[in-house]
């Protein structure tokens, strides 16, 4: 099941994405981009996923929100 913090308004311009390992732990290269994004932080989301969902799963629930930006942290 995929985590949302902060909420975006209904229509989310901007997604920031993570897939994390089976443990669970904060996003922080995420929480720091978002912090930083400055006037457009409100017109962003941020998602975090788990390892074990599938490729599909993520995609659909990335691609729902009809984003017009998706930036996806990778380690």
């Amino acid at each position: 099941m995929a985590q949302t913090s902060p909420q975006p308004s209904p229509e989310t311009p901007i997604l920031l994405a993570t897939i994390n390992v089976s443990y669970t732990h904060a996003a922080l290269g995420l929480r720091w981009l978002w912090a930083n994004l400055g006037e457009l932080r409100e017109r962003a989301g941020l998602r975090e996923f788990q390892l074990g969902q599938s490729a599909t799963q993520i995609a659909e629930a990335l691609l729902a929100e009809r984003p017009r930006l998706i930036g996806l942290g990778v380690l």
